[in-house]
């Protein structure tokens, strides 16, 4: 194992492997576990949609349906990168995806805990938006960049930032962090 993880996907192949250790996975299925709470973690925006893509694989692996129906295969296999997909693989993964979600409500928190006025500046939006996407400053780092890239013009929020924007949210996003992994 790398003692340091810089990428979220990475920190869920890390995570899958210190589970499988506890438990009794191959690494072949700590793999495929992290595959397995790598593309949840990609698809679902939210707590609930994550829940029913869970669902729907546990009822694909109990051989039915998606909506709950018996399937005209009895047992039918669920495979995922030419690999068969086992219970304990979908348990291992769900339990990834619990903690990347806590992890990322415990970031949101320091970042709202952070937030002064109730109008927010554009550092301040930045901010919010960097923590709770990324892990680490380097995971950042690729954000600043491309927003380095649109000084000046309007984006989707309708926000125009200027590069003085984006180097205080990046001074606060590195105290962010720090503090955040100091606890």
């Amino acid at each position: 194992l790398k003692p340091q993880v810089t990428t979220e996907q990475g920190s869920v192949m890390v995570e899958a492997r210190k589970v499988a250790q506890d438990g009794s996975l191959s690494k072949s299925s700590s793999t495929l576990a992290a595959e397995i709470s790598d593309r949840i973690l990609r698809a679902c925006s939210t707590v609930s949609r994550a829940k029913q893509f869970i669902a729907l694989l546990r009822s694909r692996l109990a051989g039915r349906g998606g909506d709950g129906s018996s399937s005209s295969r009895a047992g039918a296999s669920l495979r995922l990168s030419g690999r068969q997909v086992s219970v304990q693989d979908v348990d291992t993964a769900v339990h990834v995806v619990r903690k990347t979600w806590l992890e990322r409500r415990a970031r949101a928190h320091v970042a709202q805990s952070s937030a002064v006025a109730a109008k927010t500046s554009n550092a301040e939006f930045i901010f919010h938006k960097i923590i709770l996407k990324c892990e680490d400053l380097r995971g950042a780092a690729r954000f600043l960049t491309m927003l380095k890239q649109t000084v000046g013009k309007a984006n989707r929020s309708g926000r125009v930032f200027v590069a003085d924007d984006i180097a205080q949210a990046q001074t606060k996003l590195k105290r962010g962090f720090q503090s955040y992994h100091a606890a």
